[in-house]
């Protein structure tokens, strides 16, 4: 069951700068158990951008990795088509 996703949400990067993140994006964990002709791996396709025009700042690994975790769990939690 494919999950499809948006949204928008506040977070703090390096010391304390706060952003606004939008995302987009949809989770299919697959099918991995059945007749080989009906099953296919997990795919996700995620974007996620800040909207925060005033600032310019660098966003470090660890915190793209740690918004990029919060914003599949948000996918996750999203309704199923």
């Amino acid at each position: 069951m494919i999950k499809r996703g948006q949204g928008e949400f506040e977070t703090y990067i390096g010391d304390d700068t706060p952003i606004k993140v939008r995302w987009y994006g949809y989770i299919d964990p697959g099918r991995l158990s059945g007749p080989p002709e009906q099953c296919y791996p997990p795919e996700e396709d995620m974007v996620w951008y800040p909207v925060d025009g005033k600032y310019k700042f660098e966003i470090s690994s660890a915190d793209k990795d740690r918004i990029e975790q919060m914003c599949r769990d948000l996918l996750w939690e999203a309704r199923s088509d």
